[in-house]
């Protein structure tokens, strides 16, 4: 069976932190499931680093893959960037998800972390570019942390994982 890689994006304060801690409490028979900032996200982190970061999860989904694993990978991912990275190959049966959180949960979520506007309002332009870049994906899905409990989301996650693709 081909192993599936599920890179799961969202701006910040969307539930990609919330969603790695409702999936590992789970016993998923061979997934492993990562968050993006476990390799460690330095001060001044920016599209560069991103990239490198990128690059050396692509080489930990392939050595997930081999050990027999489908990987869930949820944190800054950004398609076009996976796309690019020398590590990337179509053998990695990769599917884009996106959680979507309305303007105003967002808000009140970054404002909790003591966000200021200006950044508050760029991370949610942040999410308009990483939606559609979601979108033109082959493989993609949307889950939606507005309405939905981090459980159903991580429900909908596994849902769409074993039953969609």
């Amino acid at each position: 069976m081909t192993k599936k890689n599920f890179l799961i994006t969202g701006t910040c304060g969307a539930g990609k932190t919330t969603l790695v801690k409702e999936l590992k409490k789970r016993q998923l028979n061979n997934v492993i499931v990562y968050d993006f900032d476990d390799c460690g996200v330095p001060e001044g982190a920016d599209a560069a680093w991103r990239k490198q970061a990128t690059n050396n999860w692509l080489k930990t989904l392939k050595d997930s893959n081999n050990k027999g694993y489908h990987t869930i990978l949820c944190g800054g991912s950004v398609p076009v960037e996976v796309l690019a990275c020398p590590e990337y190959e179509e053998s990695l049966n990769i599917h884009f998800g996106f959680i979507k959180v309305s303007d105003a949960l967002v808000k009140k979520r970054l404002e909790e972390r003591k966000w200021d506007e200006k950044l508050i309002q760029d991370n949610i332009n942040w999410a308009l570019y990483l939606e559609r870049d979601i979108k033109v994906q082959a493989n993609h899905f949307l889950l939606d942390s507005t309405v939905n409990t981090p459980k159903q989301v991580a429900e909908s996650t596994l849902d769409y994982m074993f039953h969609h693709f």
